[in-house]
């Protein structure tokens, strides 16, 4: 393998400047951010489909398939912004399921360096569009580099910079922000790889690994792809050392094939583990099955005839099929990439592998089967068309290094008119790639919207009716909202309220949610309250990402005050559904609000977050456990259910026959991002439930002292209290969170110990 170094002095120069117009062109694409103070979001024309501000127009329309990014990615980034502002990190999101963890949801990215650095100096739009505009310039700076390393000139570098930096696949789904780590993650740590082997260098194997671990704290979707991409180049790498080992003997390319791969292995894993330990944790109990095989090639392969548009974007609509079959990265990046195939240039057998691959596993063959099972995480992974990103690489890759094989060959020839001709053919190239990505690119998205609140889900009047009740309400509530829909029949799908995980956005706490990674206990707690049979919700699994819908014909309404539900939110016309009769329900409500942007509810009476109950009801089993909590006869007032792991932890239970009546609510203290503190007054020993979700991290200090944190009712949280006044205390870390960054702490800091030791051991050998 070559090992010539860098370019001379002026060739740096023209690396600044190609890499200096890679960021004038990211700016060029950005640059209403900045001129018209306006935001690169969906918000704006999301929430005219959503009430409450579906009653208020205001000129834009949504952009449905990326519509994500305000139903999720803005509201995580207020959580994050809110949470950083008093002094945490949001380990727990309390706003979507009644709780549920957020650090471990597999797409928040709040641990991200980047991310974590802009939450704490700007708002979270200002943070989603510098976010985006940083690491669109990194890719293309990045994929610059690649090609430098790689051999190539300042053109054909340049071109897969545009190309790479500016995809359809990218722009297609660069809302959703986990696009954007990828974009970087993948050609830094090729670079990384490939100068590891170049130069010989553990440091820059080292390197790789902490890109990408670094990288996926962002999104597991890093982990998915990325890692088996890199990783493999690096095993690919070893293996050729190997050979060559075994056909010249050299021991020193022995121990480098086996040793840098190993290395690069364990700084991946080691970096990621912060993030990935109590996420795979998380995941290992999620709600979400993985979709049969023949599902996914059934209905989530991409059409073979969707690769007919690399060159040439399709005319389409913007819809969401579109957005699964975007493989367009330029007209002359695609035709030129055809030389970059024939060509034997390193990488290009990189960008050949690629492509064919990522072609068969998105079309459904015996190599999709492959995946399917070798790959973690894989059978998770839907629609295939996701994987796109790596066709949109390996085309950038061979375009660059096509062009440049022409260049050389001009070059090759000693004619200055040919190799003026082809400089000329290398800056149309770049010129038209750019042109074509990034209207392509805009078209592809929602227009630039106003960064204004008035843009950034308001205040309406409804909204403002829920911050006023809140103010009325006894010191033993904590205000949750239950988001109705009506049920339309065959008619058409109508304007929900409060979709997916916007009530974040709003400081609401909700029973809905969106999530990609929701404990299955809660998954299944949600569906019956739904709706479903609880027999039917356990044993019908779920597969995607959760986000509920309650309509008014099969909510279970008796269920709302054992999961601490206070409030109904309606859309406006819910008095016209034929299921809404508010006086045959079970339960007893006060509108407190009716205008154009929906109709508020409040259940009557005080609906407790916590109360004390003084008997046990053991079950069997986690079935058992949801049926009778289910059971329309169910005391919940009274009796708290537990199964056998947490009867043992309960110690020694109060008797059945104990103190019988209803105690007064516990008093709620303080609610924080990752803990609560309440005051309760027991006559006897018992335990105080607390209507939200239960989770590993749970810890709980009871008048100091820490105790445990019961699952009970299926999926609540109880904690043992004894008689008399008591201060209940928890906190919520996520579990396998100090193993992980335990791990991540030590890997960085081994980097700089054994950079430190092999320095002074030169000096002492000199």
């Amino acid at each position: 393998m070559s090992t010539k170094r860098w370019p001379s002095v002026s060739g740096r120069r023209l690396d600044v400047l190609a890499i200096a117009l890679v960021g004038l062109l990211a700016l060029g694409f950005f640059n209403p951010i900045f001129r018209v103070d306006a935001t690169f979001s969906d918000v704006a024309g999301h929430q005219t489909v959503m009430f409450p501000w579906a009653a208020h127009p205001n000129g834009f329309t949504d952009a449905f398939p990326q519509s994500d990014q305000a139903d999720a990615f803005h509201p995580w980034q207020v959580l994050i912004n809110r949470a950083l502002d008093n002094g945490t990190l949001p380990f727990w999101n309390r706003y979507s399921f009644a709780g549920a963890p957020f650090m471990t949801n597999g797409a928040g990215g709040g641990l991200y360096p980047p991310k974590l650095l802009l939450s704490t100096l700007v708002s979270p739009s200002w943070v989603h569009d510098l976010f985006l505009l940083s690491h669109v310039f990194l890719s293309g700076a990045l994929m610059y580099l690649l090609l430098r390393e790689l051999g190539a000139r300042l053109l054909g570098s340049l071109l897969a910079a545009v190309a790479w930096m500016f995809s359809s696949h990218t722009f297609g789904w660069l809302q959703l922000e986990y696009i954007a780590a990828i974009a970087v993650a993948l050609p830094a740590g090729l670079a990384c790889v490939h100068r590891a082997f170049r130069l010989r260098s553990l440091w820059w194997a080292l390197g790789a690994g902490l890109v990408l671990g670094i990288c996926s704290f962002q999104s597991v979707m890093v982990t998915l792809l990325v890692f088996p991409t890199v990783l493999g180049y690096a095993a690919a790498n070893g293996l050729c050392d190997l050979v060559g080992w075994y056909r010249s003997r050299d021991p020193v390319r022995f121990r480098f094939g086996v040793t840098a791969p190993l290395v690069a292995l364990g700084a991946t894993m080691g970096t990621a583990a912060l993030v990935f330990v109590p996420t795979a944790l998380m995941a290992a109990d999620a709600g979400r099955e993985p979709l049969p095989y023949e599902d996914v090639v059934r209905n989530f392969d991409v059409p073979a005839d969707a690769f007919l548009t690399a060159l040439w974007p399709s005319s389409e609509a913007v819809s969401a099929d579109l957005l699964h079959e975007l493989v367009f990265v330029g007209t002359a990046t695609a035709l030129l990439a055809l030389i970059g195939t024939i060509s034997r240039r390193p990488g290009s057998a990189l960008g050949v592998v690629l492509a064919v691959g990522t072609f068969l596993v998105t079309i459904g063959t015996p190599v999709t089967w492959a995946a399917y099972s070798f790959v973690p995480g894989f059978e998770h992974f839907r629609p295939l068309g996701r994987a796109l990103f790596l066709w949109s690489f390996a085309v950038a890759l061979l375009g660059g290094l096509g062009f440049d094989t022409l260049h050389h060959l001009a070059m090759r020839r000693r004619s200055r008119a040919g190799a003026l001709a082809v400089s000329a053919i290398g800056i149309a190239a770049i010129a038209t790639t750019a042109v074509q990505l990034m209207s392509y690119g805009r078209q592809l998205n929602p227009p630039f919207q106003p960064r204004d609140d008035a843009f950034l889900y308001p205040e309406t009047e409804a909204v403002q009716a829920l911050y006023r009740d809140r103010e009325h309400r006894s010191p033993a509530e904590v205000q949750r909202v239950l988001p109705l829909r009506r049920d339309y029949g065959e008619l058409p799908w109508r304007v929900p309220v409060l979709w997916g995980g916007v009530a974040a956005a709003i400081d609401v706490e909700s029973i809905s949610g969106y999530e990609s990674i929701v404990p299955n206990r809660t998954v299944t707690m949600i569906r019956v309250l739904a709706g479903e049979d609880p027999d039917h919700a356990l044993d019908v699994p779920h597969y995607g990402a959760f986000i509920p819908s309650y309509f008014a014909s099969i909510t279970r309404y008796d269920l709302l005050p054992r999961l601490g539900v206070t409030t109904i939110y309606a859309p406006p016309d819910i008095a016209e559904d034929p299921w809404w009769r508010p006086q045959r329900l079970p339960i007893r409500l006060k509108r407190i609000y009716a205008g154009p942007d929906g109709q508020i509810f409040d259940l009557t009476g005080i609906q407790p977050g916590a109360y004390i109950v003084h008997r046990v009801e053991r079950v069997e089993t986690g079935r058992a456990a949801l049926r009778r909590f289910a059971d329309r006869a169910f005391d919940y007032r009274r009796v708290v259910i537990l199964e056998p792991d947490e009867a043992k932890k309960a110690q020694i239970p109060p008797t059945n026959e104990s103190h019988d009546a209803v105690e007064a609510p516990a008093r709620v203290v303080e609610i924080g991002t990752n803990s609560e503190s309440y005051e309760v007054e027991a006559a006897e020993p018992g335990w105080m439930v607390i209507s939200g979700m239960w989770d590993r991290g749970w810890r709980a200090r009871v008048n100091g002292e820490e105790t445990s944190v019961l699952r009970a009712n299926f999926n609540l949280r109880a904690v043992r209290v004894p008689a008399g006044t008591s201060r209940v205390e928890l906190e919520y870390r996520p579990y396998g969170l100090d193993a992980g960054f335990g791990i991540t702490a030590t890997t960085l800091l081994l980097v700089p110990a054994i950079a430190l030791g092999r320095r002074r051991r030169r000096r002492q050998v000199s």
